[in-house]
């Protein structure tokens, strides 16, 4: 073993939520995001956006991380659609 957590992928189906909708919804709402707005921003359709809200398909890790680094100031909304 090398000491190294689980890949993600190979944890439960519960383990692996890093947030939950509500939680993603304020964080969209403290960065004056629309649902619309933040979609188009990370590169993901509405339809998958409304999926992540509803709590229908998990929020990946990845989406979490670029906008919690927006909130605290490390980037802006517009260099993440810029990606």
């Amino acid at each position: 073993m090398d000491g190294l957590p689980p890949s993600p992928a190979l944890l439960p189906h519960s383990c692996r939520k890093t947030m939950t909708p509500t939680q993603f919804t304020a964080l969209l709402s403290r960065l004056g995001l629309t649902q619309v707005g933040a979609a188009k921003a990370l590169g993901i359709s509405d339809r998958q956006m409304r999926r992540y809200v509803a709590g229908q398909s998990d929020i990946p890790p990845p989406i979490v991380k670029l906008l919690r680094l927006v909130l605290a100031g490390g980037v802006t909304i517009e260099d993440v659609a810029r990606l």
